[in-house]
């Protein structure tokens, strides 16, 4: 499996604090299947700089530990209503796309409204970019309009559900949204979104089986490892079943 969105590297954001806590889940990691991790540290106030040393450095020291499981430079970034402005530091490096490919992984505030998820797609489609949407059951305006979700995707949108959405640790609309998704082949990737080797934790061999129970091994290993290797290998992504 590769893991499409996860917080490991460390003291950029709220997930890994130290690069014990990063090596300790890319261990964690790999005891349960998984063979990539797409680093997605939140978009913040530090620098590209900084974001490239942090992803160097735990590379390095995952190769010195003898870790085997494979590192892609990723952001989750975080698209406010100033999302027009955000969207032109493309020509900045920003946002840090993953694996320099054209694919993307954005957030919204979870009340964001149908026209800011709506305008930001096209927005960042028409720059070249094909976003994939974070944990998109977690949004208001999805889980009251669940037909948004099918709308986004044709606009170019891919979806993400976060595996902790499909026990209802996120809430029971989040829960029930994430089904719906998974129900209609709606969702592209299934991720960690791990925050830290213990509760939010790295571990995707669970919710592999679950899928793999409720729906299918086929579909489970399309959502969390053909599709994820298709996005850090720079290749067209399509619905599960075409």
């Amino acid at each position: 499996m590769i893991d499409i969105h996860c917080h490991i590297l460390p003291g950029l954001d709220d997930g890994a604090f130290s690069i014990d806590d990063s090596l300790m889940m890319a261990q964690s990691a790999f005891e349960n299947g998984t063979r990539g991790i797409i680093c997605t540290p939140h978009s913040g106030p530090y620098s590209y700089g900084t974001l490239v040393n942090a992803f160097r450095e735990l590379k390095k020291e995952i190769t010195a530990r003898r870790i085997p499981i494979a590192l892609y430079l990723g952001q989750e970034v975080y698209l406010t209503e100033n999302y027009v402005r955000q969207i032109r530091d493309v020509e900045n490096g920003y946002p840090v796309t993953i694996n320099k490919t054209p694919y993307t992984l954005v957030e919204f505030v979870p009340t964001a409204h149908t026209r800011i998820l709506s305008d930001a797609v096209s927005r960042l489609r028409a720059g070249g970019l094909i976003p994939i949407i974070a944990h998109p059951e977690r949004y208001a305006a999805i889980a009251e309009d669940v037909f948004l979700a099918g709308k986004l995707k044709a606009a170019g949108a891919l979806l993400q559900i976060n595996k902790g959405s499909l026990k209802g640790f996120f809430g029971m609309d989040a829960m029930r949204t994430a089904a719906y998704l998974l129900d209609h082949y709606l969702a592209d990737f299934v991720a960690s979104d791990a925050h830290s080797p213990y509760g939010r934790s790295p571990s995707l061999r669970n919710v592999h089986a679950f899928i793999s129970e409720q729906y299918s091994i086929d579909y489970a290993d399309h959502l969390m490892l053909v599709n994820p290797a298709k996005v850090a290998a720079n290749r067209a992504i399509h619905s599960y079943g075409h």
